[in-house]
């Protein structure tokens, strides 16, 4: 009997892919973060989805206090995942309450996340530190959180989007 195999425009792959995660137990640690996209991980021209949420520790369920942000740092672009709640533990390394994932990403899809690379995790811990002063002063000034937001750390150049 013949088969006929249909390809599926909305069937999701899931893959993992590496991220850094301070978290309120004083430690910095490489993670995999589970990620759903519709086509396989080689092809870069569709969106990747992370699913952050359950990366986060002393959460048995998915919370809503996740928020992200797009951080640039030396011609790098990175997506920090971050909790912002009045309840939530004191981080130990951070100034902040809550644990911070960061996650690079892509240069050909600049909204994908892709695997960090070597010397990736230095720099991760140095976006979180960095990150945390921006973000604080920035909370500071304005209690409502800017959704898209993009911090341009000290030190980096603007990066020019291709679109």
């Amino acid at each position: 009997m013949t088969r006929t195999i249909y390809h599926l425009q909305d069937a999701s792959m899931t893959f993992t892919i590496k991220a850094v995660k301070i978290s309120t137990s004083d430690r910095t640690r490489a993670i995999n973060v589970a990620t759903v996209a519709a086509k396989p991980p080689t092809q870069h021209d569709v969106n990747r989805m992370p699913l952050v949420e359950h990366c986060f520790e002393r959460w048995p369920i998915p919370q809503p206090y996740v928020h992200d942000c797009e951080v640039v740092y030396k011609d790098t672009r990175f997506r920090v995942f971050f909790q912002r709640h009045k309840r939530l533990p004191r981080n130990g390394c951070l100034s902040i309450q809550g644990n911070i994932i960061v996650m690079r990403l892509g240069i050909r899809n600049p909204s994908n996340v892709v695997n960090l690379r070597k010397g990736d995790h230095r720099k991760a811990r140095i976006v979180a530190i960095k990150f945390e002063f921006c973000f604080s002063a920035l909370y500071r000034h304005s209690q409502s959180f800017k959704l898209g937001l993009r911090l341009i750390l000290p030190g980096s150049k603007p990066v020019v989007d291709a679109n």
